[in-house]
């Protein structure tokens, strides 16, 4: 029973990698959705942070800092605060997201490196899906507050600035 097992996993390899290649690229594309999605938040919510300064420091000028300055003021921070916290989620739920497609990505490697174990010297990239792996492999030191480090800190940052 097991002979035949083997036998037709052996006729279906070809197949198999196919269909994980395939997979490789979907998840390739899909982290580099999730990347342009977070950077293109992150530019819209610093651009608005400065158009709204821009536009507070018009309307301070204009008004000697007199009530319309308040009233404009009172406008647009919550607005501004709201996207700030918007884009924020989102930067997380992408990053959540790519951290899943790349170890979705090392284990079909695992799988390449299983199936012709000659190649594993020439990936660059681990085979594991070990989110410490991920970490050495991304060329950061392992440290817990890097995991917190990218576009969403920013957004974090200012949203901050802005309540202020």
């Amino acid at each position: 029973m097991m002979e035949e097992q083997e036998r037709v996993a052996e006729k279906q390899q070809p197949q198999v990698i196919q269909i994980m290649t395939t997979e490789h690229y979907n998840l390739q594309a899909a982290r580099s959705v999730a990347t342009s999605e977070a950077t293109s938040r992150s530019n819209l919510f610093i651009s608005t942070v400065s158009t709204t300064l821009v536009a507070l420091a018009l309307i301070g000028q204009i008004s000697e800092l007199g009530t319309a300055f308040f009233v404009f003021a009172l406008l647009l921070f919550p607005s501004l605060f709201f996207l700030g916290l918007v884009s924020l989620e989102r930067a997380i739920q992408t990053t959540i997201e790519d951290n899943t497609c790349v170890r979705g990505i090392n284990r079909i490697r695992h799988l390449y490196v299983e199936v012709v174990p000659q190649v594993q010297d020439y990936f660059i990239l681990s085979t594991h899906d070990d989110p410490l792996i991920y970490i050495q492999a991304m060329s950061f030191r392992h440290a817990g507050w890097q995991l917190f480090w990218g576009c969403w800190s920013l957004n974090s940052l200012a949203s901050h600035w802005c309540s202020v």
